[in-house]
Parts: C-alpha cells; sequence; structure tokens
C-alpha cells in the first residue's frame, strides 16, 4: 500500500535549518528531505520512514518548506509554477498528492489540512487519517477523517465533535539514530529546559522563574534555550536563555544537561505525554516532569524518570539528584532503556500498520494489495543445519508468500531470496546465499528466522561479529528460536572478551610484562620510526594505544610537552581530523619545529620547566575542553614533575595526563623503578592521589604495563572548581598581567618582527582597539601578501576611530618602498584620530562620511586601471552594515588586492555566548554572516592565513574586555580572484 504523511515544520526552524547549511536549498529534493529527516524535528511524529519496514510504499511531505517544494516542482519540470511568488501550501501538496496517489492519507497538521482539502481531491483515499494533541479550533471540519488519533484524552472528545468517524489513543515516539547521535555529549548543565513559553504556558513561566530563584540560593544553573522574545521571566532566567535550539542541536541540549526539566503545557495539564517525555527519555537524559496521574502509562516514576508536583518539590529534588550523580544516571538509563525498547519509531510503526488494517477492515475496504508486513508463523526448531533453515522458511514461503498477482509482491520476492538462499547455503556457497539473505532483509519485512539464516552464512564465510549481531536481532524478535540461541551461546565465549580487571592504583607495580630482550629490540627500532616521513620515536604498542584513547577521549585541546621533530604533533593533528574531532594541538620545545606544519597543530617555543611563561592562566581556562596532556620531554624528574604540578591546576574531572618513558627504569633494570618519569608520577600521587586514577585500559591494553608510558595515563577523578567556573555558562574569564610577554612565533622572520615592535603605534600612546596579534596579522598582511601593481598603490580604511590601524598602515606600505594613497572613511572619530590624519596629510585623504556615501564618490573618482589593492573593512559590525560594505567596495577592489575584516568571531555557543556579547554590547556582530555568504560563496575569494605573533596569547581586541573562547584574533583576510 502506498503511504503518505503531511508535515509542517515551524518556519523559524526551517529558516535556521537552511542559513546554516548554505547551499542546500540546491540540492536535489530527495537530498533536502534526508537532510531534514536526519535533523531530527518533530521526529517524535514522523512515521513515515519507518513504515517501510511494514511493507509500505511510504513517503512524507514537508508542505511548508519552500525551498523543498519548489525544488520537487523543478525537477518535475515545473518550472513557471517553481518561480511563482504567490505559490501556496495547498497548490504544490495537491499537485504532489495527485502525483503519488496514496492509499493511505495521514497528516499530522489536520487543521491546515482537513476536510476541505481531501474533498478538492479528484480522488479519495482508502484512509484518511490525522494527529493532533492539542486545541481544535470549532470551524475545522473532520467529517472527512476515518480517524483522529492522539495521546491526549481531551482531544479525542474535541475530534469527536469536529465530526471524526472514530479516534484512538496513540502515542509519539523517538527515532533511535538519535540516540546515537548524542551518545558522546558530555554534561555541561546542571538543569536544563528547552521549549516554547507562549500564552499556552502560564505555569511553565511561573515554574521556571521559582526554580530560578531556588537555584540562586540553592548553588545550581538553570540554562533556558527558550525563544525569544522572553516576557514576564525572571531576569536570571534572561541572563542565562541562550535561545531556541531545534533539531538535533535540541536534543543535543537535552543530553548535555544532568537534569532535563519538563513542564506540561496549560491545556491538558493534568495529562502527562508530550514529546518531550520521549525526547529527553529517549536521548538519555535524566527527566523531571510535573507528575500527572498518567505519568506510569509512559514511564514509573522514581524508576524511569523523576516528578515533582509542587516548585518546592522541584527544587528539592533538582538538588537531591545533583548531588547524586549514581542514581540519577541510573534512573536515565533505565529511561532510555524503556523508550528505545517500547517507543522506538521503527517499533511503533508496526503499532500503526495495525491500526490501519483495523481501520479499513472495519469500513469494510479491501487493501488495494496483498498484507504486508504480516507476520509468518513461528519458525521451527531442530538442528543448526540448512536443512533446519529450509523447513521452517519454505513452510512459511508455502503457507503465506505465494499469493499471485501480474506483478510481484513484496512477500513473493522475499520468499523467492529466501528460497535460494537456503539452496545455495546446502550446497555449500555460503557467499551466495548469505548475499540473497541480505537482500531478503533489505525489503524491511519481518520473518521469523531470516535473520538466523542471515547469521548462518555470515559465520560459514567468517564474519562472525556480524553473525553474532544477527542472532541477537532474531532472538530480540523470536527469543524461542533455540537453533538462534544455542549459536549465539556458542559464538558469544569466543567473541565478547570479558574485560580485564581495573587494579586499584595503589596497587600497582611501575614494571612492565614485557621480555627484556624482547623490550631491547623494540626499543632500538623505535628510533628508526617516522611518520609521513616525520621521525617519530613511538613504540608499536603506544601507536596502537594513542588512538584508542584519542577516540574514547575526544580532546578538543591536546598539549604536548616536547616536540622533538614533529612527526607526533602530526599524528596527533592527523588523528583529529580523521576522528572528526574539532580540535587543537599545541606542542612544545625549547627549540621550536619549523620544518613541520598541519591546520591543526601550533608549534610553541617555550621550556617544559617554566611552562607559565608559554601558558598563561588564561589561555589554558578557556581552551575547548576536554584536555589532554602529553609529557614526552626529556624524560627528566624535573621536567616530569613540573609538568604534573603544573597542569594540576587546570585539569578537570574526567581528563586525563599522560607522563610517558616511564619505561626507562625496566631499560636502566633499576629495581626501584625511581626514573625521572617514576619518581615525579610517585611524588605527584603521594601529594593528590585521591584525585587521579591510574587507567588500567590503556597501561594494561596488551598486557601489565604493555607501554612504554608505565603507570603513566593519568585521570582525574575529582572536580576542579576553577575549571568548572570557568567553563560555566556565562561565565567570564579575563586577561592578567604579564610580567614576561608572551613566546613569540618561532616561525617569524626576527627582522619582520622588529620592524613591526619599531612601527606599532600602541606602545607609542595611540588607542587601538586590535590586539597584539591583531594588529601583527594587519601589518604581516601588507607587508608580505601585498604585491603592488603599478607606480601609485591605492587603500582604503572603512572605521579609523583613534587612528592607530592608519597609522600602522602608512607605516607598513613606507617599509615597502612604494608610492602610496590612503583613504580613511570615519564619520566621527576621536580627538586622537583627528590628530593622527592631520600628521598623515601628506598621504591620506579623510572622508568624513559613512561608508555607503563614501563609496558613491570613490565609485567616481577611481579609475579602473587604478583601482585600491587594500582594503581594510572595521566600520558598522552589523549584518546589514558589513553585508553593504562589501557590495559597495568589493567592486572598487583592484584583482589580486586583499580585503581584510576585523571582528570576525566564531556562531555563539554556550561556551562564547556571554564573552562576545560582552564585547559587542550585547549584540551579535554580523561580520562572519556577511562574509562568508559574500566573500565565500558569491565572490569565491581565496582566504589568507595570517599568523599570529603570539600563538598563545587569548586575548582579542583589548586586553580589558573578556577572553573569547578558543579565539586568538579576528582578522580575516581574503584575495580577489584575478578573473
Amino acid at each position: 500500500m502506498k503511504f503518505l504523511q503531511i508535515l509542517t515544520f515551524y518556519p523559524v526552524y526551517l529558516n535556521h535549518f537552511y542559513n546554516s547549511r548554505p547551499g542546500l536549498a540546491q540540492q536535489p529534493y530527495e537530498i533536502q528531505l534526508e537532510a531534514l529527516f536526519q535533523d531530527g524535528f518533530g521526529a517524535s511524529h514522523v512515521f513515515a520512514p519507518y513504515l517501510k519496514g511494514a511493507g509500505y510504499d511510504s513517503r512524507m511531505l514537508i508542505v511548508n518548506c519552500e525551498p523543498l517544494q519548489r525544488q520537487w516542482l523543478a525537477e518535475q519540470g515545473e518550472l513557471a509554477m517553481a518561480q511563482r511568488p504567490d505559490l501556496t501550501v495547498h497548490e504544490v501538496a495537491a499537485k504532489q498528492v495527485e502525483a503519488f496517489r496514496p492509499d493511505i492519507f495521514y497528516t499530522s497538521d489536520p487543521i491546515l489540512f482537513d476536510s476541505g482539502f481531501v474533498r478538492a481531491l479528484s480522488y479519495r483515499p482508502a484512509m484518511v487519517f490525522g494527529w493532533r494533541a492539542s486545541s481544535v479550533p470549532e470551524e475545522t471540519d473532520w467529517s472527512e477523517f476515518d480517524l483522529i488519533i492522539s495521546n491526549f484524552e481531551f482531544s479525542l472528545e474535541l475530534a469527536k465533535k469536529r465530526g471524526a468517524r472514530a479516534t484512538r489513543f496513540f502515542m509519539p515516539g523517538f527515532p533511535p539514530h538519535v540516540a546515537k547521535v548524542v551518545a558522546a555529549e558530555e554534561k555541561r548543565y546542571d538543569v536544563v529546559f528547552t521549549g516554547q513559553v507562549s500564552e499556552a504556558h502560564h505555569r511553565r513561566r511561573a515554574v521556571l522563574n521559582e526554580l530560578c530563584a531556588a537555584a540562586g540560593r540553592g548553588n545550581f544553573s538553570l540554562d533556558c534555550f527558550i525563544p525569544e522574545p522572553l516576557e514576564g521571566f525572571a531576569p536570571g532566567i534572561v541572563q542565562h536563555n541562550h535561545g531556541a535550539v531545534w533539531g538535533m542541536d535540541m536534543f543535543r541540549t537535552l543530553r548535555r544537561g544532568r537534569i532535563a526539566l519538563n513542564v506540561q503545557c496549560d491545556m491538558g495539564s493534568e495529562q502527562a505525554g508530550n514529546m518531550r517525555l520521549f525526547e529527553a527519555a529517549g536521548s538519555g537524559s535524566f527527566l523531571l516532569t510535573d507528575y500527572q496521574a498518567n505519568i506510569s502509562r509512559y514511564f514509573e516514576p522514581g524508576r524511569e524518570l523523576e516528578t515533582y508536583a509542587s516548585p518546592g518539590e522541584l527544587a528539592e529534588k533538582v538538588r537531591y539528584y545533583l548531588e547524586h550523580p549514581e542514581a540519577r544516571e541510573e534512573i536515565a538509563r533505565r529511561g532510555q532503556q524503556r523508550c528505545l525498547a517500547e517507543y522506538a519509531m521503527d517499533k511503533l510503526a508496526f503499532k500503526m500498520d495495525e491500526l490501519i488494517k483495523e481501520t479499513l477492515a472495519a469500513k469494510g475496504t479491501p487493501v488495494p494489495c496483498p498484507p504486508c508486513g504480516k507476520a509468518p508463523p513461528a519458525a521451527q526448531t531442530g538442528e543448526i543445519t540448512g536443512n533446519a533453515i529450509a523447513a521452517t522458511i519454505t513452510e512459511k514461503g508455502n503457507e503465506t508468500m505465494t499469493q499471485g498477482t501480474a506483478q510481484q509482491s513484496v512477500e513473493e520476492k522475499v520468499s523467492s531470496f529466501i528460497k535460494e538462499s537456503v539452496e545455495h547455503l546446502q550446497a555449500g556457497r555460503a557467499i551466495k546465499a548469505m548475499r540473497l539473505a541480505e537482500q531478503a532483509l533489505g525489503f524491511g519485512l519481518y520473518v521469523p528466522g531470516l535473520h538466523y539464516l542471515y547469521a548462518v552464512s555470515l559465520d560459514q564465510v567468517g564474519r562472525h561479529e556480524e553473525a553474532l549481531e544477527e542472532l541477537q536481532s532474531e532472538l530480540a524478535r523470536n527469543p524461542g528460536h533455540k537453533e538462534a540461541a544455542a549459536m549465539a551461546a556458542h559464538l558469544t565465549p569466543l567473541l565478547v572478551k570479558p574485560p580485564r580487571p581495573e587494579i586499584p592504583t595503589e596497587q600497582r607495580g611501575y614494571q612492565t610484562s614485557l621480555p627484556r630482550e624482547t623490550l631491547l629490540e623494540i626499543q632500538n627500532t623505535s628510533h628508526n620510526y617516522s611518520y609521513r616521513g616525520i621521525p617519530m620515536i613511538k613504540n608499536p604498542f603506544d601507536f596502537a594505544i594513542y588512538p584508542i584513547l584519542i577516540w574514547d577521549k575526544k580532546p578538543r585541546t591536546i598539549i604536548e610537552i616536547g616536540s622533538k621533530d614533529g612527526g607526533s604533533a602530526l599524528w596527533l593533528g592527523d588523528m583529529l581530523d580523521n576522528f572528526g574531532i574539532d580540535g587543537h594541538v599545541y606542542s612544545l620545545d625549547i627549540v621550536g619545529v619549523k620544518k613541520v606544519s598541519h591546520p591543526r597543530v601550533t608549534f610553541v617555543e617555550g621550556d617544559g620547566r617554566d611552562l607559565a611563561e608559554s601558558f598563561s592562566p588564561e589561555f589554558i581556562l578557556t581552551l575547548p575542553r576536554p584536555l589532554l596532556v602529553i609529557e614526552d620531554a626529556d624524560h627528566s624528574y624535573e621536567t616530569s614533575s613540573h609538568v604534573l604540578s603544573f597542569f594540576h591546576r587546570y585539569l578537570a574531572e574526567g581528563e586525563t595526563i599522560i607522563i610517558e618513558d616511564g619505561i626507562i627504569s625496566d631499560l636502566g633494570m633499576d629495581p626501584t623503578y625511581s626514573s625521572g618519569p617514576h619518581r615525579a608520577i610517585k611524588e605527584f600521587l603521594g601529594l593528590h592521589g585521591g584525585d587521579y586514577q591510574m587507567e588500567g585500559r590503556y597501561c594494561d591494553f596488551f598486557g601489565y604495563n604493555l607501554t612504554w608510558c608505565t603507570n603513566g595515563f593519568l585521570k582525574r577523578t575529582t572536580p576542579n572548581r576553577e575549571v568548572a567556573d570557568a567553563h560555566r555558562s556565562g561565565s567570564l574569564v579575563y586577561p592578567t598581567p604579564r610580567t614576561v610577554p608572551y613566546p613569540e612565533n618561532h616561525l617569524l622572520d626576527k627582522g619582520l618582527i622588529r620592524e613591526f615592535m619599531e612601527d606599532d603605534p600602541a606602545p607609542k600612546g595611540i588607542q587601538s582597539q586590535m590586539s597584539a596579534n591583531e594588529r601583527f596579522q594587519l601589518y604581516y598582511a601588507l607587508r608580505k601578501e601585498l604585491a603592488p601593481q603599478g607606480p601609485l598603490l591605492r587603500f582604503v580604511e572603512i572605521g579609523s576611530y583613534s587612528g592607530a590601524s592608519l597609522v600602522l598602515i602608512h607605516q607598513a606600505l613606507s617599509r615597502l618602498g612604494v608610492q602610496f594613497q590612503g583613504i580613511c572613511v570615519e564619520p566621527g572619530g576621536t580627538e586622537q584620530f583627528h590628530e593622527v590624519v592631520k600628521k598623515l596629510n601628506g598621504s591620506v585623504i579623510h572622508f568624513p562620511l559613512f561608508s555607503h556615501q563614501a563609496a558613491e564618490r570613490l565609485s567616481v573618482m577611481l579609475e579602473p586601471g587604478r583601482l585600491p589593492e587594500f582594503m581594510f573593512i572595521d566600520g558598522d559590525h552589523s549584518y546589514q552594515g558589513v553585508k553593504q560594505d562589501i557590495l559597495d567596495y568589493f567592486p572598487l577592489l583592484a584583482p589580486g588586492g586583499i580585503m581584510l575584516f576585523h571582528d570576525y568571531l566564531p556562531a555563539m555557543d554556550d561556551a562564547n555566548r556571554a564573552a562576545i556579547l560582552s564585547h559587542h554590547g550585547n549584540n551579535e556582530p554580523g561580520i562572519r554572516q556577511a562574509v562568508e555568504e559574500l566573500m565565500v560563496e558569491t565572490y569565491r575569494c581565496q582566504p589568507i592565513e595570517l599568523p599570529l605573533l603570539y600563538p598563545t596569547d587569548p586575548t582579542q581586541t583589548q586586553p580589558q574586555l573578556p577572553i573569547i573562547p578558543g579565539v586568538f584574533s579576528t582578522v580575516r583576510a581574503y584575495r580577489k580572484p584575478r578573473q
């Protein structure tokens, strides 16, 4: 049967979805539709993709998604209609319904698509039904609807009054793929709330306000993700509101909360069952929801979720479960288990299939095709042989799969594949049997014994792990299958290795179990090892252990002490890329690496025994987490001890520090195991043993201490308040005064650095809103990237403030030894700026105009062959302002010229939101969005890599402003294509 589901999504979500995915709107219809499905918006009600498993030819429409619908029209050859500005939702939807002509018409928006839409179709589907779990306007007509389903009784009562022929209780579900996507998310918030707060949510607003007050008294945080504007909320909620999150971002947010809060809508507040129950539980979050009498219909309170009956009880339970994480996480685990077992969408799809067939039968309507997805008789049991499989499957085929039609039904195709698979298996052709069983499974039709058949064929071709998975699938649906149970019992002990027992830290010896002869052979050959042609002294055990650790920990920042030739940093950077981890490696050595480069690696010249010179507190505290520290320097006690002591202050709970090469105790046959690394570890644990645990998973992965980092994998097990405070949502970290400068970039030409120091106007008293790194990048772009194209070089600066950047541009061009003329566009400027303009009078023209006014004059003044070769855009920081500046000035930039921007910032998230808003008067700047849309996507300009002068200086713009985590410069430069 053909099944069609009509969906409507929030317009604000659709706008956000496409804006965050540039270019998607130009992709084919099916790609757009799949992207929307995978993002998970409204996923608790999206049944169409899962009904394919029940044998339906099933499709879904998101009818108010304009880019998607216009693309469908274009692909159907309806180009004129696709371009019409007055296109309506119903017009396109009607065309799609008529083109597909479904037997089953299901709408998740029966208000917009009511009986009027159904009557306007050229035919009447065999069944029309819809979902509604909210109020229903009085004028709604459902007289054409065979059924309305809902999990709210009040909605079902209203459905009868609006003409629905029948009503049934049915539940939302949870998309199982979401649980896998969000599984790795770490906890960031104490209590998290996501959702709407409208006129239908007076109680929700009151509960949030009262909990916010309790949070202030109770030392916990409440982080909200509520669409703006916010009305009637306490200041604390406004301060800690992060704005709306949709789709997969919403699921990730729920997972990141230690406690996910749910407050039912006012309407139907005496009944539990809103989508958040399933979204939070399925995501693996601990759900704390308002008590309703029917809550146990879905989940068991106190075991699979927790409830509250009043704001006072809510605050009390929040405090209790924050203080008892083990109890909290166990409830979350059981809640997710229940959700995936009973409410997973693929399971509910079979219940919907039953509902459809019951409704059709009650109407006396013949099913348009042979029964789809019909469960066959239970598989017979017997020996694990081809004959036993044949008996089971052949009987099934004879009973239910031989209904002849002109075109084979799904059941007949499956039956044919099964029979052929059994024949090949009996004849010893296991590979062909496996392929056919796989094809049979691909139809999504459940047949008892089919997973078992596939498992036997997989086992015979040596794919034992996959065979065990198929046996488990068989037993999950068919627990009485004795052959599958026996085969699983045989394979399980062979394939599932028991975990190696953890040895308590205080009981661990420091020796390796590796025989000495083998140890010496590996040590000697390790010095000959290289990675991508770069020497890297790494033994085979650690070369295998590190990828496992990186995958387990997924560090956003790796600090390596001891670079040597740079091979290990290069390897770590590649691993971050290969594993899809958005991270960075900082590799420090007393002699900085110059011959190796990687976009995810920064080499730093510094002393492992004086790390404070290279890494300031604000640098480390604002680094993206998790943090992984690797000490692989000179292996002396002094260096290892200093690294451990220094990073103890900065490691958060669950983060790891690795002390390499304790193995030299074994190499030197030291019976006391007092090599530099081992002595440092022992003394450190003597002081902080209660804070750390040796991670046996890595030390003993191949055998006891079969690693050169013997007892060297140390995980912090206690909270770190300083780090937690720095990463708490809304917190700000400010630069601290330094007695010594940050280490300079050792890759830069020393002469260029000296000249910059001489030319930089900021230390000489001219006020600048650029950091030292940003000023140097501006200087570097002019000195090293600009190639003058004629006898007179022109530049334009938009936004001069006090004139520091203007002076720096003047000095840099003077060093080039070319004639130049500057134009600065500044409608205001400080008193200091006007003094600067007077001093530069011979080489700089001041336009006291707004940028759009100046652009009009320049378009008349400038000749095509004498256009400016450099432009610095630092004026209006709003999206519209920057966009207009680019549109006005890009045509005036010479081909091959450089356009450089200031205050280019990443998208706001929980880690950087407070700092960005503090920098920009509580407004998000629009530079990044405008630059990406125009410079990158429209004009196809190439970005220019500009090095930092101080790679570990985390300050941006001005030193009195808070640090924006992960941002070392807000300068971006682009070269205009020459053609």
